[in-house]
């Protein structure tokens, strides 16, 4: 009997350190568990914060391609709805059908000085007349172009941007909000402005502002040039060499206004007097030229003639604010 006991004494302590190490085990399993879920989970937190950055970025270089894409073709507008199309056309006839057009329909003064990179027609010939497509040498003379088509209300003629598709399926939907947003006589507002640097100039002739406006970068200007000739010459070359060492990025955005004190059309900006053009307004071109600018309200107001200064006795009238 007391064998017996002795027996199953050696059994139970047998079977209670087997449960031991079964439970150790276990336990050793089940960390082990816990741990590689820890890792899948952090290999998933890893692949999803990867993901969400492809993705990011992949929006980005689209949104970069479709910018650059719609920069390349800035120069270029497209002329819709039936104006004529000669048989065996050539590009100079186009060209010369395009002239007329802009003659006889926008009432362009002198449009065979308007310079052309290139003109022709695109789409498949059929019944009615090609759409024509051109690109403007200077992006002033697009502009001018296109800030008339209301000339062209009571026509069947069209002028069109030419934008890539993407960019065009982005502004016809948003159009239905802004033409609401207009009806109902709200007006847009900048709620994302960051002044990165600025400079000013010691005899208070200019200040830069070095921003970034709803998330683009921008050269913000103001400058009050002398009157003196020599003097004006020397403060386009300094304001010159201030862009050159302002502006840090490619395709940086310029908007720059002030009083100039120089007039940039002899025939347009005066009135009375006997108007010279000064040395110094070549200096202003180079700006112009070196970094894409143009005079907005000339642009949109290619024949008007009103002036920013004025003298009574004797009347002498000139537009020297731009």
């Amino acid at each position: 009997m007391e064998n017996s006991v002795r027996a199953l004494r050696r059994e139970l302590n047998s079977s209670k350190v087997a449960q031991a190490e079964l439970d150790k085990t276990v336990k050793d399993l089940k960390e082990s568990v816990d741990f590689g879920h820890g890792r899948i989970d952090q290999v998933e937190l890893k692949a999803f914060k990867h993901d969400s950055a492809l993705k990011e970025a992949k929006e980005a270089l689209e949104k970069k391609y479709l910018y650059l894409e719609a920069y390349s073709r800035r120069e270029t507008l497209k002329f819709a709805a039936g104006i004529p199309e000669s048989e065996g056309e050539s590009q100079e006839d186009t060209r010369r059908i395009l002239v007329e057009f802009l003659s006889n329909q926008l009432g362009f003064h002198y449009p065979e000085e308007i310079e052309f990179q290139r003109i022709h027609r695109i789409g498949k010939k059929g019944d009615r007349p090609r759409m024509i497509i051109a690109r403007f040498l200077r992006y002033a003379d697009r502009e001018r172009v296109m800030k008339n088509p209301f000339k062209l209300k009571e026509t069947d003629f069209k002028i069109f941007e030419d934008l890539p598709k993407e960019l065009f399926s982005l502004r016809k939907k948003y159009l239905p909000a802004f033409y609401e947003a207009k009806k109902a006589g709200k007006k847009a507002v900048i709620d994302e402005f960051e002044m990165k640097s600025i400079i000013t100039d010691d005899n208070g002739r200019y200040i830069l502002l070095n921003a970034k406006v709803q998330g683009s970068d921008y050269i913000l200007g103001n400058v009050y040039a002398p009157n003196k000739i020599k003097e004006q010459c020397n403060f386009f070359v300094e304001l010159q060499q201030k862009f050159d060492d302002f502006i840090t990025i490619q395709d940086q955005r310029i908007i720059i206004g002030g009083d100039f004190n120089v007039i940039m059309d002899q025939n347009l900006d005066c009135a009375g007097g006997s108007p010279k053009e000064k040395e110094s307004v070549k200096f202003l071109n180079d700006i112009c030229l070196n970094y894409d600018l143009i005079d907005v309200w000339r642009t949109r107001n290619p024949d008007s003639t009103l002036f920013t200064w004025r003298q009574k006795k004797p009347l002498i009238q000139r537009r020297l604010d731009f």
